[in-house]
């Protein structure tokens, strides 16, 4: 049988649609099949797994696949091998017939998609090779795999297009359904076991809040609000599922609405593709509006129990084995992932499972990098253990796929209709084409106002374009089928010009779009149509750039300094009291040495201790001469003052005086960039 890990999770879908049919059942079917194509008389315990992997690409957790064997009637378990009654081993013809119509359907949309990138992408040439690359493409997508793909756009538009065929989008999303269940199957110790019965903090980061606010859109906050309709399911019986954001996320959260606040104030064009800044300032009449906001999102996230997380110990000692903080992210913009990232780490602790219920914390989040960085941490962590068929559970994860952990997790049906906007695959389309055009929209338009600075551009040619852009660029919602081939001209092609052709069609017919292009062209004309203006504008921008940057990373340096500067004063206090207690004890090692010379001699005379006590004068003199032979390095202050040699204190006092003189260089070079800003 030829691999086909998307037809799989389709079959695996369809023997779960029998309502009478639980997990064990449907992992039988699969392992009865590679008996009977096999159709060896015995069988290793341990060859099974591989088997599986071999016919399926299925990696089933021994746990669940040792039971689900045991029901095949016909198999025995004898000093761990089975051997086989073929007589008794019913041919079940049903799964045969359900994986074949199953290959059938996935190979007929990889075809169907071979020919629609074919036709919409010139530059695409079918090869065997080229095939692949498609089938490759589509798997890592419909599977919500990260990718970067060239190919993403037109897996995402192709499924747009066909989405008025219900059948069709039926067939593709009985992929999705089925990968569901067999990462559920993966991720949960106890398959058999039903509901939510482990405490855990999930912690969100910027874009869900924004999604739950509804600043991205009504298909994201559809998504969102799903999310917490599946918590307070969990939480329905006692509180296990709390929900909480970092203080970077609340940091963040209020510098985004300041530079909303700065925006307005300047009368300044917003980029077009920044969805959540123009929903921000929609209908804002005054600054005091967007204050308001702001204060509302927080009213909002307590209202709905999502606190700001209080715990403030997270670089103390015991947690110094679980941070992923490293010099090289200091003062990077990357710094504050991987602090998030590193926070969730010391939650955790030893806590090591392949069940995200029993994690005890993961961080939700829709940033590429932190996404990125999650999954390199989790691959190194799982390198370190042996058995790698028990799988590490992430960091962080996106929406996604906390939705559908949640889904299974609760037992949630997949029979039927009701099912998670999560899976609506043509739901995950739109929001994949919208976000690829609005980020080529955006680099478009950063490549328009550098022109527009040096004065190849003016007013009014990049005000009609800056409409034309603002027209284009769209939430997920807005992607339909009639527009997918503009959508991939705008992503691929690339062509600014169709950006004034589309605003100069629409210009002189819709009286809003005429105010709208008025106001551009005032908030263009606030900045000085001259270059050196322009130039100087730019340069006083990116000093101001550079100099918050600065200020970010200076608190950043003062914030570690503050940490290690506890640390040092711990090893400090442990170096006092060391050399207290070694110096107490010598005082006392001498004294007690010599008061019991004295009771020899009042006991028992000076005649009989005189000589005696000449002799015991000796080692307290000559010992230390010895051993200052032996080791040269070594003397009594020396080794009273010895846990000033110990790791942790070198490694403290070091990381102290390291962070003492890099907060000094970095807070001479603010106030020079101050000092610069003020002439």
């Amino acid at each position: 049988m030829k691999n086909n890990i998307l037809a799989t999770f389709v079959t695996y879908k369809k023997l779960y649609n029998d309502k009478n049919t639980d997990v064990y059942d449907i992992i039988s079917e699969f392992a009865r099949y590679i008996i009977l194509k096999e159709h060896k008389p015995t069988y290793q315990q341990a060859l099974f797994p591989m088997l599986l992997e071999k016919y399926f690409d299925f990696k089933i957790p021994i746990l669940v696949l040792k039971p689900a064997i045991k029901r095949i009637e016909g198999v025995t378990l004898e000093n761990k091998e089975y051997k086989i009654n073929y007589d008794l081993l019913n041919n079940h013809n049903t799964f045969t017939s359900i994986q074949d119509d199953s290959i059938q359907k996935t190979e007929q949309i990889i075809s169907d998609l071979i020919n629609f990138i074919s036709i919409k992408s010139p530059d695409f040439v079918v090869t065997e090779e080229s095939k692949e690359e498609v089938e490759y493409a589509f798997r890592r997508f419909i599977l919500d795999e990260a990718s970067n793909d060239p190919l993403t756009p037109y897996i995402s538009a192709f499924i747009i297009e066909k989405s008025a065929d219900t059948q069709y989008t039926k067939n593709i999303n009985l992929i999705r359904e089925g990968h569901i269940l067999y990462n559920g199957l993966c991720q949960n110790d106890d398959v058999s076991s039903q509901g939510w019965k482990d405490e855990l903090t999930i912690y969100l980061g910027t874009e869900i809040i924004f999604h739950l606010a509804g600043y991205n859109g009504t298909t994201f906050q559809q998504l969102a609000n799903e999310f917490l309709e599946l918590i307070s399911a969990a939480n329905k019986q006692r509180i296990l599922i709390h929900l909480r954001y970092f203080p970077d996320t609340k940091v963040e959260i209020e510098k985004f609405f300041t530079t909303a606040e700065t925006l307005f104030s300047n009368n300044s064009v917003i980029r077009p593709g920044e969805t959540a800044m123009i929903s921000i300032l929609k209908d804002c009449k005054a600054a005091i509006d967007i204050t308001n906001k702001c204060n509302s999102l927080f009213y909002f996230l307590e209202k709905n129990k999502i606190y700001l997380e209080t715990k403030n110990d997270f670089y103390a000692q015991k947690y110094n084995e679980f941070n992923l903080e490293s010099k090289e992210f200091a003062g990077t913009p990357e710094e504050k992932n991987i602090r998030l990232l590193s926070n969730i780490s010391k939650l955790r602790g030893n806590n090591i499972t392949s069940d995200y219920s029993k994690s005890k914390a993961i961080l939700v989040s829709e940033t590429s990098s932190v996404l990125d960085y999650s999954r390199i941490y989790t691959q190194e962590k799982q390198s370190l253990y042996h058995d790698n068929s028990k799988n590490t559970t992430s960091l962080a994860v996106n929406l996604y796929t906390i939705t559908n952990i949640l889904w299974y997790k609760l037992n949630r049906s997949l029979h039927g209709d009701n099912m998670p906007s999560t899976i609506n695959s043509v739901i995950r389309a739109q929001i994949v084409l919208s976000k690829y055009v609005n980020e080529s929209i955006t680099e478009e338009y950063d490549k328009l106002m550098e022109q527009f600075k040096k004065g190849n551009i003016d007013k009014d040619e990049i005000a009609s374009l800056i409409l034309g852009m603002r027209r284009h660029s769209s939430k997920p919602e807005s992607i339909i089928k009639e527009g997918v081939d503009d959508a991939l001209a705008l992503i691929c092609e690339k062509d600014i010009n169709k950006f004034k052709e589309d605003f100069e069609l629409s210009h002189y017919a819709h009286e809003e779009l005429k105010k709208e292009h008025e106001n551009t062209l005032k908030q263009l004309a606030s900045v000085k149509e001259d270059v050196e203006y322009w130039k100087s504008q730019s340069e006083m921008q990116q000093k101001k750039g550079i100099l918050y940057s600065e200020q970010a990373k200076l608190e950043n340096l003062k914030e570690w300094l503050t940490n290690y500067t506890n640390n040092y004063n711990t090893e400090n206090t442990r170096l006092k009291k060391s050399i207290k207690i070694k110096t107490i004890f010598t005082i006392a090692l001498y004294v007690i040495y010599y008061i019991v010379i004295v009771i020899c001699i009042i006991q028992l005379g000076w005649n009989l201790m005189e000589s005696i006590t000449y002799v015991l004068s000796i080692p307290p003199i000559i010992i230390p001469f010895i051993i200052k032979m032996i080791k040269p390095d070594l003397s009594l202050k020396v080794w009273i003052h010895s846990y000033e040699n110990k790791e942790n204190y070198a490694s403290a006092k070091k990381m102290l005086e390291t962070y003492q003189e890099k907060v000094t260089q970095q807070e001479a070079l603010v106030n020079k960039l101050t000092l610069e800003l003020t002439k």
